[in-house]
C-alpha cells in the first residue's frame, strides 16, 4: 500500500468516489491535502462520470438524512439473527426516490458536484466499449460496477494509478493503489 503523499507531482491519477468524500467530509486531511494538490496542478485528478454520480448520490442522501427527512421517519431495521453474535440494528430512512419533496429543497450536494465539475479535475468521456470490458474486470476482480465501469475508463485511458480509501482494488494486479493512512473505512 502507498500512502497518498507519495504520489508523485505531475502523476495522473484516478480519483476514487472515497476520496473524494473523505476530502469533501473532513475526515482526512491527506485526501484535502491531494484535492489541493489537484486543484494546483501539481496531479492531474481524473475521475469518471461513475464515480461523480456516486459523489453526488451519497452526498444528496447525506444531506437529507441530516437535516431533511425527520426523525421520526427513520426507522429501525431488524436483520435476521447473524449465526453468533448480537443482532445488529441500523436506522433506515425511506428511499428519497418517494420524497421528491425532499429532493427539491436539497442545495450542498449540488453544490459539491458543481465544485468538483469547476475545472479543477479531469472528467473523462464514457465509450461503449467500456462496459464490455467492465464485465470482464468484474468477472475477474470481484469489482461493483461503478468500480470495475472506473477502471475500464481509466485503463483505456492509460492510467495505472488510482487514489482510493478502501480495498475494492486489492485484486487488480499492475495497479498502483494509494490510499490515505489518516482514516481507516469501515469495513
Amino acid at each position: 500500500m502507498n500512502d497518498l503523499s507519495e504520489i508523485r507531482s505531475g502523476s495522473r491519477i484516478l480519483l476514487h468516489t472515497s476520496i473524494l468524500l473523505y476530502a469533501r467530509w473532513g475526515v482526512s486531511p491527506e485526501c484535502r491535502a491531494l484535492i489541493k494538490r489537484c486543484q494546483g496542478k501539481a496531479v492531474q485528478g481524473v475521475i469518471t462520470p461513475f464515480i461523480l454520480a456516486d459523489f453526488c448520490e451519497r452526498r444528496m442522501r447525506q444531506e437529507a438524512t441530516s437535516g431533511y427527512i425527520p426523525s421520526d421517519e427513520i426507522v429501525e431495521n431488524r436483520p435476521e439473527s447473524p449465526p453468533s453474535g448480537p443482532i445488529v440494528y441500523s436506522r433506515v430512512a425511506p428511499p428519497l426516490s418517494d420524497r421528491p419533496d425532499i429532493v427539491r429543497n436539497l442545495t450542498v450536494y449540488a453544490d459539491d458536484t458543481r465544485a468538483l465539475l469547476s475545472g479543477e479535475l479531469e472528467l473523462t468521456s464514457v465509450h461503449p466499449e467500456d462496459f464490455l470490458e467492465a464485465l470482464f474486470l468484474q468477472k475477474m476482480h470481484g469489482l461493483v460496477t461503478t468500480d470495475s465501469l472506473s477502471l475500464a475508463i481509466a485503463r483505456r485511458l492509460g492510467i495505472n494509478e488510482i487514489a482510493a480509501a478502501d480495498h475494492a482494488f486489492n485484486a487488480v494486479q499492475g495497479l498502483i493503489i494509494y490510499r490515505p493512512k489518516d482514516f481507516v473505512p469501515r469495513t
